[in-house]
């Protein structure tokens, strides 16, 4: 995530150029970016997720986060959804997955699978280069 949220800009690619975009309505600390497949960027992180739209250089709020996150990530996956995976201290996780199989979660939720596995022994064999 950004944990240092500067004001954020677009990148255009055929001018070589950065430019402001507009004020999102919320903080951009400790969000995941994903572009989805329409080009919009969904940030999700914190208590909120929003969507920016480059087209009309607006961002909107999608709703509410169940449990604030900060330890995640947000991937695209190829029929156009975006999987958010959590982690964190246990009961946060555990309440999480407690609301999610509630069925009062805002939005679709289509699967929830929890690993509350401890972490294993450091990987070894890479080395930097």
């Amino acid at each position: 995530g950004l944990e240092d949220a500067s004001p954020p800009e677009l990148y255009d690619p055929r001018r070589d150029a950065w430019s402001p975009v507009g004020e999102p309505p919320a903080s951009l600390a400790d969000v995941t970016l994903t572009v989805l497949r329409d080009g919009r960027v969904l940030a999700v992180g914190g208590s909120t997720s929003l969507v920016y739209d480059p087209q009309e250089d607006h961002w909107r709020t999608t709703g509410p986060l169940l449990i604030p996150r900060a330890q995640h990530t947000a991937t695209l996956l190829p029929d156009g959804r975006v999987l958010v995976v959590a982690q964190g201290p246990r009961p946060s996780c555990e309440r999480l997955v407690e609301l999610l199989r509630g069925g009062t979660a805002p939005g679709s939720v289509d699967k929830v699978l929890a690993d509350f596995t401890e972490p294993g022994e450091p990987m070894t064999g890479f080395r930097e280069r």
